[in-house]
This record gives structure tokens, C-alpha cells and sequence, in this order.
């Protein structure tokens, strides 16, 4: 795994350039190497070695503060219900237990549906196209005009061409 460390420096979570080769430039991942993973494993030998090598962490200064708060308090909830979720789950049915959990199990929830729906919002509101000139290849093919790393082939050779 040590060709992978150089993408994802800074920790396997986080927020990543090209984590899929259309739409939004940066997205959020839980686990980088779990997609790599699926990459080495499901996506068509030629394109492979463009896709690594566009996915880059994000560093977290480069993000919009507001984002940060948002994907931690996304981070918290998502824990929460976890929790409250398998506490429902674990309770005898029809038990007092199994009420009490309910009811918790419910208010997290809705903790987590709120949540989502800022960070999704924060997202939204995010200036992709900026931070991706800062952080990504310069001779990246994903431009803001046409939002796909194969808009001039998928053979790692992209990267060598201006354009």
C-alpha cells in the first residue's frame, strides 16, 4: 500500500479530489483506500492509473470553516444513531427497554437527518471548481466547462499533454 500513502496524506478520511471521474471535482470519503481498492479491482485497466493519480487529499485550510463544523457535526450525529440503533435493535421486544430505545433511536434520527441536510447544504454551497485549481493535477482534464477526468482520454498520457 505504500504507492498509495502520497494520495491520501493526511489520513484515509477526509475530503478528496476525483473520488469518481464525473460531476463534483471533491468529494468526502470515510476510508480513500477502500476506494482505491475498488479501482485496482472493478475499473478498466487503462484508466486506472489516471484515476489514482487525480485523487488527492484536500487539506482541511483550504475548506470553507463552515463545511468543517458541518461534516463534524454530520460525523457526530451519523455516531449517534449508530448507537441508538442497535440499543433499539438489542431490546427484548415489547419491553420497557425496547420503548425507552425507540424513543432514542428516533430523536437521533432526526439529530441525524438534520445534520445531513447542513453538511449536504455546506457542500452545495462549496466552491469546488477553486479549491480544485489549487489542489489538483495542473494538467487535470476535468475542467468546470466539461466535469469529467476523461474528457481527453483515459490513459494516464493526459497528464503529459497540454491542455
Amino acid at each position: 500500500m505504500s504507492d498509495y500513502l502520497r494520495l491520501w496524506l493526511g489520513g484515509r478520511r477526509g475530503f478528496f479530489t476525483h473520488v469518481h471521474h464525473s460531476g463534483v471535482p471533491i468529494e468526502q470519503s470515510e476510508d480513500i483506500l477502500e476506494r482505491l481498492r475498488f479501482i485496482d479491482a472493478k475499473k478498466d485497466l487503462e484508466e486506472r492509473a489516471l484515476r489514482k493519480a487525480l485523487i488527492r487529499r484536500v487539506p482541511d485550510r483550504l475548506l470553507p470553516p463552515s463545511l468543517l463544523k458541518a461534516a463534524k457535526a454530520y460525523e457526530k450525529a451519523t455516531a449517534a444513531y449508530d448507537r441508538a440503533q442497535k440499543k433499539f435493535m438489542d431490546a427484548p421486544f415489547g419491553s420497557d427497554a425496547e420503548h425507552r430505545a425507540r424513543d432514542k433511536y428516533q430523536a437521533a434520527e432526526e439529530a441525524y437527518s438534520s445534520a445531513k441536510e447542513v453538511f449536504d447544504e455546506e457542500c452545495r454551497c462549496a466552491e469546488w471548481d477553486e479549491i480544485h485549481a489549487k489542489v489538483c493535477h495542473p494538467r487535470c482534464p476535468w475542467t468546470p466547462d466539461f466535469r469529467n477526468i476523461f474528457s481527453r482520454g483515459k490513459s494516464i498520457e493526459v497528464l503529459s499533454i497540454k491542455g
